[in-house]
């Protein structure tokens, strides 16, 4: 180490800045003398080096230095100096800090804000609260951030200020977020009223920190705005109630699929799946002629999640939707529901025109594993489409591993299972070639 902090004082800066950086790369308490003494060099390139490996070690030994070096020439000095006084954490280095926020340069504020943020006492917590008031959009978002991160009910009211009239989008998002961290009941009423922002992202996530708060005034509250006219807003309040009132959303999210508006209804659709109760089976089966594609897909994805044979006949006429998507997804959700029923459908679509629906078809058919599909999964891995290929050798794969034996316990025709015995090497073998030629 002594060697190290000699090159210190080399002539050439790279053997300067390299010795600097080694100290900081020791990781040791015992380095961090030298890297104070190192703060007192010429060349701001070693100081800055210097101050970054300080920060790294997070030695309160070398507070006072860091606070000394806010106020350097070298704005990557000043920079590395506020971020290393957060990652230290002491309340010694607030006053510099909070000077900091009413630095001309953004990227001094923000960085101010975020180490305030880390050390989170209730000084630094009103300094940060006080920066809620920047000109500048990203120090407020990063200000709001640094509240969610602490945690503190003190800053409730002003996240929720934040959440009602900031004019950045950025900003009332993460105030939503911050507010459902926090979990406050203070914040019900406020994320309840902006379940209408203007921006949807806004309203989703205010959805889900009511979900996180998940108190009883705020079921209560969420129920009655289930009765609204507002088809998203009923529909962002049911995805809050999902969690602890499955039931009521449920039945509200049914209710939507009617919607005029294609968001709520594909919104709707999509939380159903997420519940995954039975009772929306056949709700969600005449969804599946919904005029909105997106409407169509989410309905055959969330039938799938459900996995109700009830569907299977309703997701093999989706195989011959008019959109790719759907017919890919109605593929994709028979093999998850692995319905007999369906494989005869799925193998016709194997000599359909779109590739990703031939793909999702193929594992469907290993999903359910049934050897009527061997012959025409064979007859698959000779398709154009490396992904059909390949979607052909998992499902034969996955039919190999009975080892003779189908789903339903019986023997498949012996000819059939010393076919798959010696598919198995060539498959595993073909898989690797097609691995290669996709790294390629």
């Amino acid at each position: 180490m002594q060697a190290l902090v000699e090159a210190l004082d080399d002539q050439s800066e790279s053997v300067r800045s390299n010795a600097t950086y080694a100290l900081g790369s020791i990781g040791s308490e015992k380095a961090v003398p030298a890297l104070i003494a190192a703060m007192k060099s010429p060349d701001e390139n070693v100081r800055g080096l210097a101050v970054g490996a300080l920060g790294s070690i997070s030695s309160e030994e070398a507070v006072q230095t860091l606070i000394e070096a806010l106020k350097d020439q070298d704005k990557c000095v000043r920079s590395n100096a506020v971020r290393a006084l957060g990652v230290i954490g002491s309340e010694e280095a607030l006053q510099g800090l909070i000077e900091i926020l009413k630095d001309a340069d953004k990227s001094f504020r923000r960085r101010a804000v975020g180490a305030l943020g880390s050390i989170g006492s209730e000084r630094a917590i009103q300094a940060v609260i006080e920066a809620l008031k920047d000109r500048d959009e990203d120090v407020r978002h990063d200000a709001v951030r640094a509240l969610g991160s602490i945690g503190s009910e003190q800053a409730v009211p002003y996240l929720i200020q934040a959440l009602r009239m900031d004019r950045d989008i950025r900003v009332r998002r993460c105030a939503a977020e911050a507010l459902g961290s926090i979990g406050s009941e203070q914040a019900v009423q406020d994320l309840i009223k902006a379940l209408k922002d203007p921006d949807r992202c806004v309203c989703a996530i205010a959805a889900e920190a009511l979900r996180s708060i998940g108190s009883e005034q705020a079921v209560q509250d969420l129920t009655r705005v289930l009765k609204d006219k507002n088809g998203y807003l009923v529909v962002r309040a049911a995805e809050a109630l999902a969690s602890t009132r499955p039931e009521l959303a449920e039945q509200a999210l049914i209710e939507k699929l009617e919607d005029q508006d294609s968001t709520v209804r594909f919104v709707s659709t999509k939380m159903l799946g997420s519940i995954g109760s039975e009772r929306a089976v056949q709700a969600l089966i005449n969804v599946l002629n919904d005029q909105d594609e997106l409407v169509r897909t989410y309905a055959a994805e969330a039938l799938g999640s459900i996995g109700s044979e009830q569907a299977v006949q309703a997701l093999i006429n989706g195989l011959n939707d008019q959109s790719g998507n759907v017919r890919s997804i109605a593929a994709e959700a028979l093999g998850v529901i692995g319905s007999e029923r369906a494989v005869q459908a799925l193998i016709d679509v194997l000599d359909g025109q779109d590739e990703l629906v031939r793909t999702y078809a193929a594992e469907a058919l290993g999903s359910i594993g049934s050897e009527q599909a061997v012959q025409a999964l064979v007859e698959a891995l000779d398709d154009e489409d490396e992904d059909v290929c390949r979607g052909a050798v998992q499902a034969l794969r996955a039919i190999s591993k009975h080892k003779g034996i189908s789903p339903s316990g019986r023997k498949l025709p012996a000819k059939i299972g010393r076919d798959l015995c010696s598919l198995t090497e060539s498959l595993d073998h073909l898989a690797e070639l097609l691995d290669e030629a996709e790294y390629h």
